[in-house]
């Protein structure tokens, strides 16, 4: 008899609590509301003078002080007060000098903005990523039919009768189940990115950090972009981010020039090809064959085929 045990459905797990779009949605725009009454209720001169949020190299006062030194002539790269691009000092200048006392809400929709364009890169970054899971079917378990009896008469037609009718039954739990469980993933999935992206804008580190007007929110949504690009396989958007985030922020970003390329080569979902051709590679090599690199990765020799062909003898 088959063991029913091998077709009772798995335990239930706690699902996850899952965040709507519209909610999701309703917490950015929130976040994001909150960014501009923290800046009109003069929050941002507060927060720039944290440690946690803003240091001597994206300081926004060092900005200010800049531009002051550059409205009457001298340089305010002479020193070591400033720190922070030409570019950005050309931008953002004119903003700070709107108020020398606090930080105005002009100054600070810039930085608002960036921090919207990096949730929208998160955003294009999680779809790309989940549209794998989106796409994945569930599986389909069939039900076996044992035909186990006749020898033993009636009773032995109806005792398969009742076991056929139980092991049906656990089948059809264990197909509920994949579907629910398929549902729930494929829900997960659609709602993820819009989730992602409102978690970072909700975030309260972020919100201050937006606030004090810290230049590396700059330089994190040039990261991103760079990141979206080859996920995306853009190869202009991925240099462009990675140029920016260089610029911005020193030479640090560069060591992400690897991983950017390798993502553009082999994409998001067949990271696994390289892995694949190394086994193949070991696989020849341990039947007793070497290997010949070819355009479309590995092949076996001509002496590892004569063995192949030839059952494996020598």
């Amino acid at each position: 008899a088959r063991p029913l045990g091998a077709l009772a459905p798995p335990p239930t797990q706690p699902q996850p609590i899952m965040l709507s779009f519209r909610g999701a949605a309703a917490l950015s725009a929130a976040s994001l509301l909150a960014r501009v009454l923290l800046a009109v209720g003069g929050w941002g001169e507060v927060l720039s003078g944290r440690v946690e949020l803003s240091s001597p190299a994206d300081s926004v006062l060092r900005l200010r002080e800049g531009h002051a030194l550059a409205a009457i002539g001298q340089s305010p790269y002479g020193g070591s007060m400033l720190h922070a691009p030409p570019l950005v000092l050309l931008l953002l200048g004119p903003l700070l000098a709107i108020s020398t006392t606090v930080i105005s809400l002009a100054a600070t929709l810039p930085f608002i903005a960036t921090d919207a364009l990096a949730a929208l890169a998160l955003y294009g970054i999680a779809r790309l990523s989940s549209s794998a899971i989106t796409a994945a079917e569930p599986i389909i378990y069939k039900s076996p039919v044992n035909n186990k009896g006749g020898g033993g008469g009636g009773a032995g037609a109806a005792a398969a009768a009742s076991e056929n009718q139980e092991v049906g039954a656990a089948a059809a739990a264990v197909a509920a189940g994949a579907s629910a469980s398929a549902t729930t993933t494929a829900a997960a999935a659609a709602t993820a990115p819009m989730a992602v992206a409102a978690l970072y804008l909700a975030n309260p580190m972020s919100i201050a950090s937006c606030v004090a007007c810290s230049t590396a929110a700059m330089k994190t949504a040039a990261v991103l972009g760079a990141c979206f690009g080859a996920v995306a396989g853009k190869p202009q958007l991925a240099g462009a981010g990675l140029a920016a985030a260089v610029y911005l922020g020193g030479i640090a970003p560069a060591l992400l020039f690897a991983p950017l390329v390798l993502v553009l080569v082999h994409g998001p979902a067949d990271m696994g090809r390289a892995e694949r051709r190394v086994l193949a590679a070991a696989a020849q090599v341990v039947a007793g064959g070497g290997v010949a690199p070819t355009g479309g990765g590995v092949a076996p020799t001509a002496a590892a085929a004569a063995r192949i062909k030839g059952g494996g003898g020598a």
